[in-house]
Order: structure tokens, then sequence, then C-alpha cells
């Protein structure tokens, strides 16, 4: 999980690419795309530093993707330098894994709903 990542340590999992921008290199030609990678745990920035046309399109079509990258610092946050990325197939895709959601059960927070609405008064 994203959470766990800590500097110096490599990242492997699925993620969902949420923004992805491409930019061109200041100093030496060509480009490099920065994204957004979330799971349920909690959401980095990355890069991909060598961008070809096969990655420009998997973006593109993709959403979720399998990862392996290397966890840096830099300016004091954690980010993910993109290795390797594959698309998953759609039938593949746990979205319970990858989009947070509350720590309570459906039926915790429609009993809490209903004990709040009999709680209130009408006025006469």
């Amino acid at each position: 999980m994203l959470a766990d990542c800590k500097a110096g340590a490599k990242f492997q999992g699925v993620v969902l690419i949420t923004e992805w921008k491409e930019y061109p290199f200041r100093n030496k030609p060509g480009t490099y795309i920065t994204l957004s990678c979330q799971d349920c745990s909690s959401q980095l920035d990355a890069k991909i530093w060598e961008v070809s046309e096969q990655v420009r399109s998997l973006l593109t079509q993709h959403d979720v993707f399998y990862i392996e990258a290397a966890v840096q610092e830099f300016r004091g946050q954690l980010d993910l330098a993109i290795e390797v990325i594959r698309p998953i197939a759609p039938q593949d895709i746990d979205y319970d894994r990858l989009l947070p959601s509350s720590p309570f059960t459906a039926e915790e927070l429609e009993r809490r709903m209903a004990a709040l609405i009999e709680g209130i008064d009408t006025p006469a």
C-alpha cells in the first residue's frame, strides 16, 4: 500500500492514476510525466522520466496500473519514480483497494442516520 512507502524503498502494486501531465525538460531534449497515484491508503505523486509513445498511449486509455517504482523524498515529501507501468484488465480491478472508504459499514451508517433523524424535533 502507498501509505507504507518509505524513502529509499521499492514499491510494487496496483494504483489508480487520477491525473497526469507531460512536461518538457528544461536543460535537455525530451519530456517527463508527472502523475497522481492513489490506493485506498494514501496518495503519492510520481514521475516517469523516460517517456515513450507506448506510455502516453497507455495513460490515455487506462486509469488503473500495476507499477514498480523507487520511493524517493523530494522537498520533504515522498514521491515515486516509476520504472515499470502496465495496465490492469478491467475484470481484475478491485476498487475497494484503490478508493478510500469509510471505516464503518453501510448498515452502521444507516443506523446512525436513523438515530439522528429520530432525534429531530418538529416545531409546533
